[in-house]
C-alpha cells in the first residue's frame, strides 16, 4: 500500500492486483474488491483482475455483481488469441457453479463442459455436470465429452444420481462407497 500511494508507476496495476489477491486471501472483502476494481480502472484488458473481483464480491453475497465481473473475465479471455488456460478454467467454473446456484441451468451446462473441455480430469466439475444434465433431462445423461470416458462419468456420479442412470446394484454400490460421507 506504501509502494502504491507513492508511485506514478505505469505497474501499479500489478501491486494492485496482488494486493486484492491478497486481502481476499486475508478475509478483507472490501479491500480486495477496492484493489481489485484499482487494478482494472488502470489495466481493464487484464482477466485475471476480474476473476478476483468476481471472488471478492461473491464472498461478500454479490452473487450477481460477481457473475458480471466473471462474464468480463471470460469476455477478455474469449477474446485473446493465447488464453490463459488457468484463468479460463477458474472463470467457467466460477460462473457455473454460481450460476447453477441460481438455477440458470443451461448457462452453468455451457460454462461446465467448456471448462471439462479444458480440462477432462476435473471430477468435482464433472458431478455437477451430470446432476445438471439430469435436472434438464438431457439424456442420456452421461453422453460422451472429448477426453472423459464412460468410466470417468460413472466414476463422478453421485450416488442419487446413479439411481436414475442405472438399475445396476453393484453400480449403485460403487457409487455410494465413492462418495460415502467420512463420519
Amino acid at each position: 500500500r506504501e509502494w502504491i500511494s507513492q508511485t506514478g508507476s505505469a505497474d501499479a496495476w500489478i501491486a494492485y492486483f496482488n494486493l486484492g489477491v491478497l486481502l481476499n486471501r486475508l478475509n478483507d472483502l472490501a479491500g480486495a474488491e477496492e484493489a481489485c476494481a484499482a487494478s482494472i480502472a488502470l489495466t481493464p484488458g487484464y482477466a485475471a483482475s476480474h476473476v478476483n473481483l468476481g471472488h471478492a464480491l461473491e464472498r461478500q453475497n454479490r452473487h450477481l455483481e460477481a457473475i458480471a465481473a466473471w462474464t468480463e473475465a471470460l469476455k477478455l479471455l474469449d477474446a485473446s488469441a493465447n488464453p490463459d488456460r488457468e484463468a479460463l478454467r477458474v472463470t467457467l467454473n466460477s460462473l457455473g457453479r454460481r450460476l447453477e446456484a441460481l438455477e440458470r441451468i443451461p448457462e452453468a451446462l455451457i460454462m461446465l463442459t467448456r471448462s471439462l473441455a479444458l480440462q477432462p480430469d476435473q471430477e468435482i466439475v464433472l458431478y455437477h455436470l451430470i446432476y445438471l444434465r439430469q435436472q434438464q433431462c438431457e439424456w442420456p445423461v452421461l453422453a460422451p465429452l472429448p477426453g472423459i470416458t464412460p468410466e470417468n462419468m460413472l466414476d463422478a456420479a453421485s450416488p442419487l444420481a446413479m439411481l436414475a442412470i442405472s438399475d445396476d446394484p453393484a453400480l449403485q454400490l460403487r457409487a455410494a462407497i465413492r462418495h460415502r460421507i467420512a463420519g
